[in-house]
């Protein structure tokens, strides 16, 4: 199964039949299809049948819906329109502003980088005057920044997490949506601070543990356990002093909690 993003107007990698374009020099790359193609066909072939079986009414499924079958301003000259294909679940077409330049169209809005960068000062261009790649990157993203690729990325996540856990069956599927089912509050770790032994106490019957994830301050998962019926701990002796999140998986949702080791 897959899952695809795109923007409708990406002038560099198409969104339907096209060729790949370096962003920051326009030179030709490969004759591709994009996910206006590939999606359709996927879903044609049942390919992404394991999680299309399911509801999703949350609001940004709505509005990736509410695209398909629409017809859409595309460039000035050649192919001024394109419409996206209304068998396309599971894909979001992403839309942002119209220009009449094409190369100036986003195809990347979730991008930001360092303008001080090694990579972003390369220059691109001789010119007169020298381009760099951070200057060729603005005209198709010119607002960029952390706020505007996060919002993106937090759209992503939020679409593809629940097709990613329900095409899986990942643990705590059948609770997902906008809204991610916890039991944080039914769930109680100790001792805390640590040092060997951490114990979790379930006040619900119903919430079956059946996973324990450890993630230390940097974002790493540095542990993992798979929980039995009868099991109500783990050992932790041979983690480092510090801080990290525990974060248990049931049948009834997800716990997240924060811990010392001491």
């Amino acid at each position: 199964p897959m899952v695809s993003f795109h923007c409708v107007r990406d002038p560099f990698a198409p969104f339907g039949e096209g060729t790949v374009i370096v962003p920051t020099t326009n030179e030709d790359v490969v004759d591709v299809q994009g996910p206006n193609v590939f999606i359709p066909k996927a879903n044609a072939f049942g390919n992404n049948a394991s999680y299309q079986n399911f509801t999703y009414n949350d609001p940004i499924t709505m509005e990736a819906r509410s695209r398909y079958g629409q017809t859409y301003q595309y460039r000035a000259t050649l192919q001024t329109q394109i419409t996206v294909d209304a068998n396309a679940e599971g894909m979001y077409p992403v839309l942002r502003p119209y220009k009449a330049n094409l190369f100036e169209n986003e195809g990347a809005p979730w991008q930001w980088w360092n303008p001080q960068s090694a990579f972003a000062q390369t220059v691109v261009a001789a010119g007169p005057p020298p381009v760099t790649a951070h200057m060729a990157s603005l005209q198709s993203n010119p607002t960029m920044s952390p706020t505007k690729g996060r919002t993106y990325t937090d759209t992503i996540l939020n679409y593809a997490v629940p097709r990613i856990m329900v095409g899986l069956q990942l643990a705590g599927y059948m609770q997902i949506g906008l809204e991610e089912a916890t039991i944080a509050d039914k769930v109680t770790l100790y001792p805390n601070p640590v040092v060997e032994d951490l114990y979790f106490a379930v006040e619900d019957a119903d919430i079956k543990i059946s996973r324990l994830s450890v993630t230390d301050i940097t974002g790493k998962v540095v542990k993992t356990f798979n929980i039995t019926r009868d099991q109500n701990g783990v050992n932790l002796a041979d983690l480092k002093a510090g801080v990290y999140m525990i974060e248990l998986y049931s049948n009834k949702g997800t716990a997240v909690k924060k811990i010392i080791k001491q």
